[in-house]
């Protein structure tokens, strides 16, 4: 999906404007659709594991702190320490995570998923402010930016499935069957868009930077998750396999809008998406297998 992606803007059978525009309105309405209709849609007291919860929160605060002091001895700048830092713990689960998940696991992957994605998009939202906030010398307002973040319509998705759920409250039938159909159209067009905004060209930033980012993202992430998983006796379910999948996906596409907007090194940024999303191809392959799957 993702080459299909690449080759339909290469051929130009889509324009930049198109993509931007499919990508705005599979950000803005179909992912929160697809997010408030599968968590509506779930089991949620069957599937919900706060301990899974709590692992891949501590897998998130140890690899941010882990870059932050790592960046910090190999004295990297104060704008790219920040954006190694976010580039490192912030994935891309909305476009990728959740594709994976359900191509992968079926449609309860993809509601454990989105309910994981319910827990932890405020808590990285509120860790990136903060960890761009180094490369300000001026007043940054992380209350505002903060507020913002949590405003955002993934966010408000996920909380409004979760009260819908809790409820018991069913959907109206016209409601559920478009809210089906407007959910299908989601993982598909967010594959082919990512695909085809992926642009493979020279790397001129450091490439220590750059395999640090892919090592640690890809590998060392899903791995810290792993090994908590064995320590405290957990048995690898469909839970623990989602998310040891969605801590292994590639650096989030935010991360490029959050460094340019937050005084951070948006090149550096855009390399980091585009060598992790390409080695996740590879990457996510041996994670499945590994799981069994």
């Amino acid at each position: 999906m993702l080459i299909t992606g690449t080759l339909l803007k290469k051929t130009g059978m889509v324009s930049e404007e198109y993509i931007k525009n499919s990508n705005s309105l599979v950000f803005n309405l179909f992912l929160p659709v697809l997010l408030f209709y599968k968590i509506s849609q779930s089991d949620f007291l069957e599937v919900f594991s706060s301990t899974s919860i709590l692992i891949m929160f501590m897998v998130i605060i140890v690899v941010a702190l882990f870059s932050f002091v790592l960046g910090w001895l190999l004295h990297f700048s104060r704008r790219t320490i920040g954006t190694f830092t976010s580039s490192n713990f912030r994935a891309n689960y909305a476009f990728l995570g959740l594709p994976i998940c359900y191509y992968a696991f079926g449609d309860q992957g993809l509601e454990i998923a989105s309910l994981f994605m319910a827990f932890v998009l405020p808590m990285v939202n509120i860790l990136s402010v903060f960890s761009f906030s180094i490369n300000h010398s001026k007043k940054l307002m992380p209350v505002k930016i903060i507020k913002d973040t949590l405003i955002s319509p993934l966010v408000i998705s996920c909380i409004a499935g979760i009260i819908v759920v809790l409820n018991g409250w069913q959907l109206p039938v016209f409601i559920d069957r478009t809210f089906s159909i407007l959910s299908s159209v989601t993982l598909p067009l967010a594959l082919l868009g990512i695909g085809a905004t992926i642009h493979i060209k020279g790397l001129s930033g450091n490439k220590i930077i750059l395999i640090l980012s892919n090592v640690i993202k890809l590998l060392v992430m899903p791995s810290i998750a792993y090994l908590l998983l064995s320590v405290l006796g957990i048995e690898v379910g469909l839970t623990e396999k989602v998310l040891i999948v969605l801590l292994a996906c590639p650096s989030a596409t935010v991360n490029y809008i959050l460094a340019s907007s937050l005084n951070g090194d948006s090149e550096l940024a855009s390399e980091i998406i585009v060598t992790t999303t390409i080695c996740s191809l590879f990457s996510i392959i041996v994670w499945l297998n590994f799981l069994g799957v």
